[in-house]
């Protein structure tokens, strides 16, 4: 499962790499968020669209080729696999663009950011339950952390329309580490 964790993070974060590469001037990472790199009707908006569809595409293929390990920790399968289908889904629909006084889908948009906030929630209930169910002082602390800081950046990325693109970038950092950490074997 470790393996197509880490792929699916390293395809996340080349596409994402890429898409700010060709992103126009008007693009600031400070101020937009990973998720606009993908927006409607931004002529490269397929990298983006397909790094959250590729990260959740791996993220499932980890799940369905280790049936063994995902039926022994159903309780964590279940909201990887939530996790996973919702970040694929906030691909295959965009964000408004970043872009000012361009027309746009709303009902769309509002789709994307569903989406991105149950893959969000998703993985925030995964973290509490790895808190809950899993053993050992360290992993407990890590835990905490892990929650206290994703929950202060997805907050402060909603509220701070100066630094969100710094939080959202905090957010998926800070959760793509958790991960490798949480199915290393090291929290067990």
């Amino acid at each position: 499962m470790l393996l197509f964790i880490i792929t699916s993070i390293l395809f996340f974060g080349i596409l994402a790499f890429i898409a700010q590469r060709k992103a126009p001037e008007e693009y600031n990472q400070k101020i937009n968020t990973i998720n606009e790199l993908g927006c409607q009707f931004y002529e490269h908006r397929a990298i983006m669209q397909w790094g959250f569809k590729g990260f959740g595409l791996i993220l499932i293929a980890g799940i369905l080729f280790n049936p063994n390990q995902s039926l022994k920790e159903l309780y964590f399968s279940i909201p990887l696999m939530l996790y996973a289908l919702f970040m694929f889904l906030s691909g295959v629909f965009s964000v408004k663009p970043f872009e000012h006084l361009v027309f746009y889908s709303i009902k769309e948009s509002k789709k994307h950011t569903f989406f991105t906030q149950v893959a969000g929630f998703s993985v925030f209930l995964l973290i509490v339950m790895k808190l809950v169910m899993v053993t050992g002082a360290v992993n407990r602390i890590i835990n905490i952390s892990v929650l206290v800081l994703s929950l202060y950046t997805s907050i402060q990325s909603g509220r701070d329309i100066e630094k969100r693109g710094l939080y959202q970038r905090s957010l998926y950092m800070v959760n793509f580490f958790w991960l490798i950490y949480a199915y290393s074997g090291i929290m067990s």
